[in-house]
């Protein structure tokens, strides 16, 4: 795990929550985070694949959600952006955010999120994305990474909260940790993250 994680993330506006939010998503975040670890713990303990546990994560994150007055999806992995039948609707960043270059991207296929709560086919309502990385493959580069794509998330594809969450198993005891970013009076994307 990258030592220095913490520091960097609060250099990048996020701040650790630990409890419950102003924020009705990033605070479904955190309920869903402890049913998580009561109910899937052994999932981290076994060293799980992130996509695995993000799947996990989303089912208890979209119970807690209250009910919105637009159809909110939770999805995984999701890289879709506008209405079908848009000739690219595949999500892209508009801009370099030097989270990786153009060709990276293309090669990815455009940017999926691990986590995002959205209304399908719309891009009025994203309301949360989030990011999440077993402590134990947290590189500096990864973490940059992330916390360049939430930036970018939050200031090009208009998502309201950007949340970080770490997955831990310290010692046969699993935590999940949540890292929300401050909203900032520059809502931009940084130049270098």
């Amino acid at each position: 795990m990258y030592e220095g994680a913490t520091d960097y993330l609060r250099s990048q506006g996020f701040v650790e929550v630990t409890e419950d939010s102003d924020s009705e998503e990033i605070g479904a975040l955190l309920r869903a985070g402890s049913t998580f670890i009561a109910q899937d713990g052994l999932l981290l303990e076994h060293q799980a694949s992130e996509r695995a546990l993000c799947h996990r994560l989303a089912i208890y994150l979209e119970q807690e959600l209250p009910p919105a007055d637009y159809a909110r999806s939770v999805d995984c992995e999701y890289n879709r952006v506008g209405t079908p039948g848009a000739e690219d609707r595949v999500k892209r960043f508009r801009r370099s955010c030097q989270c990786f270059d153009e060709e990276q991207e293309r090669r990815r296929g455009g940017v999926f999120p691990d986590i995002i709560v959205h209304e399908r086919g719309e891009q009025r309502n994203n309301s949360l994305v989030v990011e999440a990385k077993l402590a134990s493959a947290l590189s500096e580069e990864s973490l940059r990474v992330d916390l360049c794509k939430l930036h970018t998330y939050v200031a090009e594809l208009e998502y309201r909260h950007a949340a970080f969450v770490l997955l831990e198993d310290r010692a046969g005891s699993p935590a999940l940790r949540v890292f929300s970013l401050v909203p900032s009076a520059d809502a931009g994307v940084p130049a270098r993250v």
